[in-house]
C-alpha cells in the first residue's frame, strides 16, 4: 500500500467517524499539494479560455460544413422537411433523426447512404463535449483561485456524497 492510498483510506475513515479535522501528519502533504495545484489552476484559467474560444470557432465552422453537406443531400433527394427535425447520437453512437415520421424516415435513409454525415456529426459532438468540459474546468479553476463561494452555480448541484459506511463516496450525478 502506498502512502497516498493510505492517506486516502485514513481520510475516508475520519469522514465516517465524524472527525472533521485532518490528522497533523497530513497537513504537510496538503500544503505540498496546494503548492503544485496553484500554478496548474492558473495555467488552466489562462490557457483554457483561449482553448475554449478556439474550440468554439472550430465547432461553428464544422456546423456550417455539416449543414451544407446535409442541405445538399436534402436537395439531391428533393426532401424539404415540413416540421422540426432533431438529430442526435444514440447511446450506440448512431446518428438518429426525430420529428415528422415521414421526413425523419427519409432523412435517416439519406444518412445511412452517406456515412460521412454521421462521422461529421460525431466529430462535432466530440468537439462540443471537449469545449464544454474545458469551459467547466476553466470556471471551476477560476472559482478555486478566487476562493469564491459559488452558491448559485447549478453545475455544483450535480455532485453528491453518499454515506454508506466503508462504501462512502463522492460522485457526479
Amino acid at each position: 500500500m502506498t502512502a497516498d492510498s493510505h492517506n486516502h483510506i485514513d481520510v475516508m475513515l475520519r469522514v465516517q467517524s465524524g472527525l472533521s479535522s485532518p490528522p497533523q501528519e497530513l497537513l504537510p502533504l496538503q500544503e505540498a499539494e496546494e503548492e503544485k495545484l496553484l500554478p496548474a489552476l492558473q495555467g488552466l484559467s489562462l490557457d483554457g479560455k483561449s482553448f475554449v474560444r478556439i474550440l468554439e470557432g472550430r465547432l461553428d465552422s464544422m456546423q456550417e460544413i455539416f449543414l451544407d453537406m446535409l442541405n445538399a443531400q436534402l436537395a439531391e433527394h428533393c426532401l424539404r422537411p415540413e416540421g422540426r427535425l432533431q438529430l442526435f447520437l444514440s447511446p450506440a453512437g448512431d446518428l438518429t433523426v426525430e420529428g415528422n415520421a415521414h421526413d425523419s424516415a427519409l432523412l435517416q435513409e439519406i444518412i445511412a447512404q452517406k456515412p460521412l454525415l454521421q462521422r461529421q456529426f460525431q466529430e462535432m459532438a466530440q468537439v462540443a463535449l471537449l469545449s464544454h468540459g474545458m469551459d467547466m474546468a476553466v470556471q471551476a479553476s477560476s472559482c478555486l483561485l478566487d476562493q469564491q463561494e459559488q452558491t448559485e452555480n447549478p453545475q455544483l448541484g450535480r455532485f453528491h456524497l453518499c454515506l454508506k459506511g466503508s462504501l462512502s463516496h463522492f460522485y457526479l450525478r
